[in-house]
C-alpha cells in the first residue's frame, strides 16, 4: 500500500479518476490464492495493515480520485468464519451461505 501511496501523484498526472484495487483481504496463500478470503475485515499482511489501506484511501480522495475495491464474497476459504460455521453444521446466519453439491457422472 505504501508503494502505491508514493506513486499517487504520478497516477493522478495520468488523469486517472478511479483507482481499482484487486482483493486486499486476508487470504490463505496470497497472492496465489487471493480470492480464498479468510477475513473480509482485514488486509492481507503481504500488502500492509488496515491503517495503511485507510491512509491510501485518504490520499486517493485528497487528490480528487475515487477507490473501487474488488470484493467477491462468493469465494471464501474454508477457514473463513462463514465457511467454518457451515462445515461444523452450526446454526446461525451463515447456514445458508453454502451448499454441498454432489457431482454425478453423466453417461
Amino acid at each position: 500500500m505504501k508503494g502505491l501511496i508514493e506513486r499517487l501523484d504520478y497516477i493522478q498526472n495520468l488523469s486517472v479518476s478511479i483507482v481499482r484495487l484487486n482483493s486486499i483481504f486476508s487470504a490463505l496463500d496470497y497472492p496465489l490464492e487471493y480470492e480464498h478470503v479468510i477475513d473480509f475485515a482485514n488486509v492481507d499482511p503481504h500488502l500492509g495493515r488496515l491503517e495503511d489501506f485507510q491512509q491510501l484511501v485518504k490520499e486517493i480522495h485528497n487528490r480528487g480520485m475515487r477507490v473501487v475495491l474488488d470484493m467477491n464474497p462468493t469465494v471464501t476459504s474454508d477457514q473463513h468464519t462463514w465457511a467454518a460455521h457451515w462445515l461444523l453444521h452450526l446454526p446461525g446466519p451463515y447456514h445458508n451461505f453454502y451448499f454441498n453439491a454432489t457431482v454425478k457422472e453423466v453417461n
